[in-house]
């Protein structure tokens, strides 16, 4: 079930069968000159849309705004400061639980995301074991470690990437038009490694991106596209029935 593509009635009959909430969560910042600003969001709202379609639950309106500070230097890019998405995330957490779904997924496809997640999750275990009732539980996924390949170093590093072959192929299929790969046509984007990693800081992402984007996005097709994104789903829908087992009184 699509949330808010379904009445108020419905999403009632449907919290007394199935109390899993999924959640796809992207931003809006660049992807190259081929890509449209909402890819990440995109792509995740297909998954999480075939994911429903293959394990019951109800699919949350996609979350476009997220924290994108490195992506500034970028034209396009949307950025919201770190509280602000944390706040946004416990509201929706706590609508959710309102409404019955008390079982909270977090489909994660736009990188750096995570860290106002995690302020969300840490803050709601807080007030749990500080005596605050807390009736549900929130579980993020990331994107990135539901892929599964065994093509070649290469051949990873050239389709792989952001805004690279695999995120074109993904949102070409998420939303067929949006993808104009003459745009990329003949160039390779490239990364630049921070020169003083392994130390985590943080600049202007086009100091390590120039262009943008990662790798070769001309080898992007709307049919890899599909397979990518039904393959996500297949495999996010594995998590959701581990998910559906979970004992919230003595699960680890």
């Amino acid at each position: 079930m699509i949330w808010h593509e379904a009445s108020g009635t419905a999403i009632a009959e449907f919290a007394k069968t199935c109390d899993v909430a999924l959640l796809p969560v992207g931003c809006v910042e660049m992807h190259g000159p081929h890509n449209p600003t909402g890819c990440d969001a995109l792509r995740a709202d297909r998954v999480c849309r075939l994911t429903a379609e293959v394990e019951p639950c109800i699919v949350l309106p996609p979350i476009f705004y997220n924290i994108n500070d490195q992506m500034k230097c970028y034209p396009g890019t949307i950025s919201i400061p770190h509280r602000i998405v944390a706040d946004m995330h416990r509201a929706i957490f706590r609508e959710c639980a309102r409404n019955g779904f008390k079982r909270i997924v977090v489909y994660l496809s736009h990188g750096g995301g995570d860290e106002s997640l995690t302020l969300a999750q840490a803050e709601i275990l807080e007030e749990a074991t500080s005596g605050t009732s807390v009736d549900y539980q929130v579980f993020r996924v990331d994107a990135w470690s539901l892929r599964d390949s065994d093509e070649p170093e290469e051949t990873r590093r050239l389709m792989g990437g952001h805004g690279g072959a695999n995120e074109t192929s993904e949102v070409w299929d998420a939303l067929p038009g949006s993808v104009d790969i003459s745009r990329a046509a003949g160039e390779e984007g490239v990364y630049i490694r921070p020169v003083a990693a392994p130390a985590i800081y943080r600049v202007g992402w086009i100091r390590n991106v120039p262009k943008g984007f990662e790798g070769r996005p001309q080898l992007a097709s709307r049919e890899r596209g599909e397979q990518l994104n039904r393959r996500h789903a297949e495999n996010l829908a594995e998590v959701i029935r581990r998910i559906k087992a979970y004992d919230f009184a003595s699960s680890p």
